[in-house]
C-alpha cells in the first residue's frame, strides 16, 4: 500500500513537473530568443541589438513659426511637396544635386541657409520604397498558426507597432509571443544600420522618424518616414544644433511636407509658371525653384538644366546655387555649361579650367560670327554701289528685247 502511494506521489510529481515545463518552456525559449541566446533554423536573427526590445516615447514636434508662413511656398520636387522660403529675405535656398556614375542616378537635395550664409537644414530626398513583408523569411512564420496570427494584423498596425511596441518577456499569450517575434525580426531587417540611435512615432501625425548618429556633431540627423498604402515615402533632414531657427524650419517641414508621385506632365505647367515671373524673379531664387522643380520631374532633360544655369548666371548673388549646378553638370556630362563669366565661385581648379576653356571658345565663336557678319555687310554695300546699276541696266535690256519680240508678232 505504501509503495503504491509513493509511486502515485512520484507520478503526480512527475506530471506536475512535466506540466510546469510544458507551460513555462515556450516562455523560456521565447525569452532566450529575444535576447539572442537561442539560435535555431526555425528562427534566426542575422543581426541583433538590445534596443530593438524597447521603444521611445512619441516625439512631439516643437512649435513652428506661423506668422511667417506667407513667405513660404510649397513646391513639388520629385515625390515630395515641400514648403520652401519664397520671396523671403531671411533665408537662402540652394540646390544640392549629386550624380552617381555607377548607378547613373541623381540624388536631389535642398540646403536652407540664413541670409548670412549659415547652414540651418539640409534635406535629402530618399527614393520611394515598398512596404516590406517578411512572412517567408523564417520557417516559424511559414507555419499556418503563426502566419494567421501575423496576417490578422493590418500592414498599418504592424508598421505602427514596429515603432511603438515594446517586446515583453513574460505574461503574454502564445499569439502575442509569435507576433512579437515577427516585430523583432522586422526591426532586425529595417533598423540594422549601426548609425541608427533610436526610432519613434511623431506625435499627432502618421509619420515616424529614425534618429541617426551623424558625422558632423554640430547637426542632428533624422529620417522622416510616411507610409501610404504599400509605399513608404521618406526624406533625411539634418538640423543645426542649438539654433532655434533651425528647429523652427524643421518643424515646419515635417508638419507641412506631403507626398505626391512625380510626373513629366508637370514640367510644362512649371515652365509656364516660370515664364509668368518678372525678369528679376526669373534670375533669382524664386525662378530657380520653379526650374529646379521642373528638372526633378524630367531628370533626363539636359535643356532644363542649361536653362536653369543660364538664368541664374544673368542674376546676381547666385554663386552658391551655380557652384552646385556646375559640379553636377560636369560630373554627369563630363563637360561645362556656361553662358557668361561669374566671379567669386568656390569650385575646383579643374572645373575653373574647363569653364575658362568653354568661355574662351564661346568668345572666339562670337568673334568669328562678328567677322562673318561684318564681311557680309561689306559685300552688300559694295554690291549696292558697283553692281546694282549694272543689274538695273540688264533688267532694262531684257524688258526692251521682250517688247520687240511682241512687236514682231
Amino acid at each position: 500500500m505504501k509503495n503504491k502511494l509513493l509511486f502515485l506521489i512520484i507520478l503526480i510529481g512527475i506530471c506536475f513537473i512535466g506540466a510546469t515545463l510544458i507551460y513555462f518552456l515556450p516562455y523560456y525559449i521565447f525569452n532566450q530568443v529575444i535576447h539572442n541566446e537561442w539560435k535555431s533554423s526555425w528562427y534566426l536573427l542575422d543581426s541583433y541589438d538590445k534596443s530593438w526590445l524597447n521603444t521611445m516615447p512619441s516625439w512631439k514636434i516643437p512649435e513652428s513659426f506661423e506668422k511667417d508662413k506667407a513667405f513660404w511656398k510649397k513646391f513639388h520636387l520629385g515625390e515630395l511637396i515641400i514648403p520652401l522660403p519664397y520671396e523671403n529675405p531671411f533665408y537662402q535656398v540652394l540646390p544640392d544635386l549629386k550624380y552617381n556614375k555607377k548607378t547613373k542616378k541623381t540624388t536631389i537635395g535642398i540646403i536652407i541657409k540664413t541670409a548670412g550664409g549659415d547652414v540651418l537644414n539640409h534635406i535629402t530626398f530618399v527614393p520611394v520604397q515598398y512596404y516590406p513583408v517578411y512572412l517567408t523569411d523564417q520557417k516559424l512564420f511559414e507555419l499556418p498558426v503563426t502566419r494567421n496570427i501575423i496576417k490578422a494584423k493590418t500592414d498599418d498596425e504592424i508598421w505602427d507597432d514596429v515603432f511603438t511596441k515594446d517586446i515583453s518577456e513574460w505574461s503574454i499569450s502564445f499569439e502575442q509571443m509569435m507576433y512579437h517575434l515577427y516585430i523583432l525580426y522586422f526591426r532586425s531587417k529595417y533598423f540594422q544600420s549601426k548609425d541608427i540611435k533610436n526610432y519613434m512615432r511623431i506625435k499627432d501625425t502618421n509619420k515616424y522618424l529614425l534618429n541617426f548618429n551623424y558625422q558632423n556633431k554640430d547637426y542632428d540627423a533624422q529620417l522622416i518616414l510616411h507610409k501610404r498604402y504599400k509605399q513608404i515615402y521618406s526624406f533625411l533632414i539634418t538640423t543645426r544644433k542649438n539654433k532655434p531657427e533651425a528647429d523652427l524650419v524643421r518643424s515646419l517641414l515635417i508638419k507641412e511636407m506631403d507626398y505626391l508621385n512625380s510626373s513629366v506632365s508637370l514640367v510644362d505647367i512649371l515652365l509656364k509658371e516660370f515664364k509668368g515671373l518678372n525678369y528679376g524673379q526669373q534670375t533669382s531664387q524664386e525662378g530657380m525653384l520653379f526650374l529646379l522643380s521642373a528638372f526633378t520631374h524630367a531628370e533626363e532633360s539636359k535643356n532644363i538644366l542649361e536653362y536653369l544655369i543660364g538664368f541664374l548666371e544673368r542674376g546676381s548673388h547666385n554663386q552658391g546655387a551655380l557652384e552646385n549646378l556646375y559640379n553636377y553638370y560636369f560630373e554627369r556630362y563630363g563637360e561645362v555649361y556656361t553662358e557668361k563669366d561669374v566671379k567669386d565661385l568656390n569650385i575646383s581648379e579643374l572645373l575653373k579650367l574647363n569653364r575658362s576653356i568653354t568661355l574662351e571658345k564661346k568668345r572666339e565663336k562670337e568673334r568669328l560670327l562678328q567677322q562673318l557678319e561684318s564681311s557680309q555687310e561689306t559685300t552688300i554695300e559694295k554690291e549696292t554701289v558697283d553692281e546694282q546699276y549694272k543689274k538695273l541696266i540688264k533688267r532694262t535690256k531684257i524688258k526692251r528685247s521682250t517688247k520687240n519680240a511682241f512687236d514682231l508678232e
